[in-house]
C-alpha cells in the first residue's frame, strides 16, 4: 500500500496508535517492499523478517490491551550492520566477525526498541566504515536505487539506498566524516549527524578512540524533519563519555526564521562542487530567502586544516584504529592501495608525494603530508590543534555573525562504483563538521536536469577525469544541500532544513 510505504515514521505511528493500520500490515508491507527492490539493490544484509512479524503481532496485542511502549510504537526501521543488535552480527564487513553476535543493544538501539520499534533487518557498509561506499568482501556492494551505476555512498550507504527505495522510513548510521551525510545525498533522502559530544558512537570499532580526538557520531536518515527531531531528541540525551549530564535537546519549532543567519560557499577550495551541485545551493539561499532569511556568501572554513586534522588523527600510528581491526581479512579494494603506504615511514610517503606532485596529481602530494604521524607528542600536539580549530570555527561564526552555513554536501552528486579511493577530497564538505563537532543535515531539493550540468575544467589529476566522468552522468541524480550550526544548535539546522523541504518559517 503506497500510503504506507511513503509514510513518515511519525505519521505511521499515529495511524499504528489510532488503529488506522495494524503494526503488524505495517511491517509486512514494508518486508513486501523490501523483497522486490532489495535483490538488485543488496541494501539489506541481514533480514529479521519473522522477528519483526513476531514483534508487529505484540505491539498489536498490547495496544489491545490500551499499552503504548513509545512514540515508536510498532513502526519498523532499520539499522546500520555496525551498530549492536542482539541476534544479529555487528562485523564491519569483515568476514572474521561474521559470528560476532552483541551480548547487548547498542544504547541509541536499545532507546528505539524502548519506545517501540522494530527492527526489520541491519543495512550494508563499506568494509571498516572507512570510504564513502557500501562495499565489502563480505556482504558485497550496494548499488544507488537513483542509478545502479552509482555507489549509495557510505558507510551507512545501505541505509539511504533502503529508505531511499521505500523499503525502510528510517534507520540509524554512523558518521566519521560523512557517513550520514554523504548517503542521504547520494541517494535523494534527509539525513542528520547531531553534535560530536551528544552523539558518540558505541559501535566497538572505536572502543580506543582518545577522548580530545575527532570521533564518530550516531546519526540518523530519513524522509523527514519531523522524524529526525523525533528520533534525533530520543537517542540525543543518552549520556556517553563526551557527555555524562546530557544537554537538553533543543526543539526546532521553538526557532523562528528572523533568528536564523546564514552563510553560504558554493566550492571548498580544495576539490571544485558539480555546477547542478553549486545551482543548487544557489538555489536553496533563493529558497530561504522568500522566507525572510538573509543569506550571505562566505570563505570556507579552513576546510584545508580540517582535512589535515582529519587524514592525521585517522591515519594515527600507522591507521592502527582500522587495520588493527582488519588482522587477516582481505582489505576492500577502495582501500587495498592505501594500507602499503600508510605504513611507510613519513619521509617515504611525502617522497613518493612529491613524484606524484610532478605528474600533476596535486590533491595526492597535499595528502601524502598528512601520513606518518605517531607518538605521544605528536598526538598532544594534533589534538591541540583540534582543538584550536573548533575555536577558530567558532570565532568565524561569530566574526560573519551567522549561525548557520549552507554548502554542498559533496563535490559530486555520487560515485561511480569503485571511484571513492580517487575521491578522498570531494569528501572534505562534509569531513569539516565532523573534526569541528557541529551538528549537520542534508536535504535533498530536486533531481539533476540535463541543463545543469557544465563541463568541468580539465586537469592533469586522476580525480578529476573520473570527476568529470560523473558529471556526464548524473542527469536524475539527486541535488542536495548541507546545513550545519554551532554545537548544541541542532534546532537550526532542523528548522532551516524544515524550510527548505517545503516548511513553513513558523
Amino acid at each position: 500500500m503506497q500510503e504506507i510505504l511513503t509514510s513518515s515514521v511519525t505519521q505511521l505511528a499515529k495511524y499504528i496508535r489510532e488503529e488506522k493500520y495494524s503494526s503488524l500490515l505495517v511491517v509486512e508491507i514494508f518486508i513486501k517492499q523490501i523483497k522486490i527492490v532489495n535483490p538488485t539493490l543488496n541494501a539489506i544484509i541481514y533480514p529479521r523478517f519473522s522477528e519483526a512479524m513476531e514483534e508487529a503481532e505484540e505491539a498489536d496485542r498490547l495496544l489491545k490491551k490500551g499499552i503504548i511502549k513509545g512514540g515508536l510504537h510498532g513502526v519498523p526501521i532499520t539499522i546500520k550492520e555496525c551498530l549492536d543488535l542482539i541476534g544479529t552480527p555487528s562485523t564491519f564487513g569483515l568476514k572474521r566477525r561474521a559470528e560476532d553476535f552483541p551480548v547487548k543493544n547498542d544504547p541509541y538501539v536499545q532507546k528505539l526498541i524502548d519506545e517501540g520499534a522494530i527492527i526489520l533487518g541491519k543495512t550494508n557498509v563499506s568494509q571498516l566504515l572507512a570510504f564513502f561506499e557500501a562495499d565489502n568482501p563480505l556482504y558485497g556492494r550496494t548499488n544507488n536505487p537513483l542509478n545502479f551505476n552509482f555507489s549509495c555512498g557510505g558507510s551507512s550507504g545501505g541505509e539511504g539506498a533502503i529508505i531511499a527505495a521505500l523499503g525502510s522510513p528510517l534507520g540509524l548510521g554512523t558518521d566519521l566524516g560523512g557517513s550520514v551525510r554523504i548517503p542521504a545525498a547520494f541517494c535523494g533522502i534527509l539525513g542528520f549527524k547531531p553534535t560530536m559530544w551528544r552523539n558518540y558512537d558505541f559501535s566497538r570499532i572505536i572502543e580506543n578512540v582518545q577522548f580530545n580526538s575527532i570521533c564518530s557520531v550516531t546519526g540518523i536518515l530519513g524522509r523527514s524533519v519531523e522524524d529526525l527531531a523525533l528520533v534525533g531528541k530520543l537517542i540525543g540525551e543518552i549520556p556517553n563519555p563526551f557527555n555524562k549530564v546530557p544537554q537538553k535537546f533543543p526543539d526546532y519549532n521553538k526557532v523562528f526564521a528572523h533568528e536564523i543567519r546564514v552563510g553560504y560557499f558554493l566550492s571548498d577550495g580544495l576539490f571544485e562542487a558539480s555546477s547542478a551541485i553549486r545551482k543548487g545551493v544557489l538555489e536553496a539561499v533563493e529558497i530561504l530567502g522568500k522566507q525572510g532569511i538573509m543569506s550571505k556568501e562566505i570563505e570556507p572554513f579552513s576546510p584545508k586544516k580540517a582535512e589535515a586534522l582529519q587524514t592525521r588523527i585517522n591515519s594515527f600510528n600507522g591507521a592502527e584504529l582500522f587495520l588493527d581491526n582488519l588482522q587477516k581479512d582481505k582489505p576492500a579494494k577502495q582501500i587495498a592501495a592505501l594500507i602499503p603506504l600508510i605504513k611507510l615511514p613519513q619521509t617515504i610517503i611525502r617522497m613518493i608525494g612529491n613524484i606524484a606532485g610532478i605528474f600533476g596529481q596535486k590533491t595526492i602530494k597535499r595528502l601524502s603530508r598528512h601520513f606518518g604521524f605517531k607518538g605521544e607528542k605528536a598526538l598532544a600536539k594534533l589534538e591541540m590543534e583540534h582543538r584550536e580549530y573548533i575555536e577558530y570555527c567558532l570565532n568565524r561564526m561569530n566574526y560573519e555573525n551567522i549561525n548557520v552555513i549552507l554548502s554542498p554536501v559533496n563535490a559530486l552528486p555520487a560515485y561511480l562504483h569503485g571511484s571513492s579511493v580517487y575521491l578522498g577530497s570531494a569528501g572534505t564538505y562534509t569531513l569539516t563538521h565532523s573534526v569541528n563537532g557541529f551538528p549537520a543535515g542534508v536535504v535533498p531539493l530536486r533531481k539533476i536536469k540535463k541543463e545543469d550540468i557544465l563541463p568541468r575544467k580539465k586537469t592533469w589529476e586522476k580525480a578529476n577525469s573520473i570527476a568529470r566522468k560523473i558529471d556526464k552522468l548524473s542527469e536524475d541524480l539527486s541535488v542536495s544541500v548541507q546545513v550545519a550550526a554551532a554545537p548544541w544548535r541542532e534546532d537550526l539546522v532542523l528548522k532551516t532544513m524544515h524550510i527548505l523541504s517545503g516548511g513553513t518559517n513558523a
